[in-house]
């Protein structure tokens, strides 16, 4: 297994790590609720209670105090995912928190298999709080009359003496979404309201094709979150394993993916334009607002479309919130990007 952080790097975090954790008085539990930690909010979204998600962690513990400290600590990762995966969420006795694991860090565990198991920063805090023992690098003695500081900046100065000012380059919740991308309001209101998500290292991919399982956790996130679902799936290809297995049957229960999947949900493939604005259209209707209509304008290519998609496609090109591309068509079999699907939305909710 191969692993691309260096030492310097995990020493570097280990640095900066609560002094607190070094001591075994605390259990990673509680120092991750002190830290007011993502891992613990989003297993909690996921429904699991406070005492399951202790017992979760107290396993973890258990397994890295029975370690020896490695001669080569680049192992410490290694260890830490194999008590991770190998040895807490294979427990049966923990299935109900791999599943929630699962949903929680899909984008996580995603970018790990994409990366040769490359811990992703998410897990940071995580990791150094099931490892703090095997990790006990000296702390510096900061005496009183040793402080730390930043240093000030000196302004630059020109040939001709004139100071000049750096200005610093503006942080952007995505790096490959700037102000001037067409969808950057839509994208940055969806991900405020918690609707959507980027990828590690701050990317957000707004070309990026979109399938199926996507779509419905992001329209159950907008307008059906906390609402009724199925008790089971009527899809073939849907187990209580999968990720987004939850989200199927929230749509299931409102019909939104009825003429558009039929035995199987298919939750890789990819969403054709005009299956996205029924989707959300769809789901759009359950939160009981009116679409104010301006006039109609069909699309040239209106009469390609399924019979399923006319609807939704209508209302949605009449509301101003679809476009056409240069030469006024639809496209209805495009496939949508995560962009589009962003601004349809982020309009809708604004009515």
């Amino acid at each position: 297994m191969k692993f691309r952080r260096t030492f310097g790097l995990i020493l570097s975090l280990v640095m900066t790590f609560n002094i607190c954790a070094y001591s075994r008085d605390i259990s990673t539990y509680d120092y991750l609720t002190a830290q007011n930690s993502e891992i613990l909010t989003r297993l909690r979204d996921e429904g699991l209670p406070n005492a399951r998600i202790n017992e979760f962690l107290n396993e973890m513990d258990s397994e890295a105090e029975k370690l020896q400290v490695p001669e080569d600590l680049y192992t410490l990762e290694e260890y830490f995912l194999v008590i991770l995966f190998n040895i807490v969420l294979a427990n049966e006795d923990f299935a109900d928190v791999c599943g929630a694991f699962d949903i929680a860090f899909q984008p996580e565990l995603t970018y790990m298999l994409e990366n040769d198991m490359a811990i992703p920063d998410t897990f940071s805090e995580f990791f150094l709080s099931v490892m703090y023992e095997n990790i006990k690098p000296e702390i510096p003695d900061v005496s009183d009359d040793i402080g730390y500081y930043e240093e000030e900046a000196v302004p630059e100065v020109s040939e001709d003496n004139t100071p000049s000012v750096t200005v610093p380059e503006k942080e952007y919740i995505f790096k490959d979404v700037k102000e001037d991308f067409w969808a950057y309001e839509h994208i940055v209101s969806l991900y405020e309201k918690g609707i959507v998500d980027g990828y590690l290292e701050k990317i957000f991919r707004p070309s990026a094709k979109v399938t199926r399982a996507e779509l419905a956790k992001t329209v159950c996130k907008a307008f059906l979150s906390g609402k009724h679902k199925a008790e089971k799936s009527k899809y073939t290809d849907i187990s209580d394993m999968l990720w987004y297995s939850e989200y199927v049957k929230i749509c299931e229960y409102y019909s939104i993916f009825d003429k558009i999947c039929n035995e199987t949900f298919n939750g890789d493939e990819f969403v054709t334009r005009q299956e996205m604005c029924t989707v959300i259209y769809r789901a759009f209707l359950n939160s009981h607002k009116k679409i104010n209509f301006q006039e109609k304008q069909d699309f040239p290519d209106m009469d390609s479309l399924s019979p399923y998609a006319v609807e939704a496609v209508e209302k949605l090109q009449a509301a101003g919130i679809i476009e056409g591309f240069g030469d006024y068509n639809f496209y209805p079999f495009y496939e949508t990007t995560r962009a589009e699907v962003c601004k349809v939305i982020s309009m809708l909710l604004g009515i």
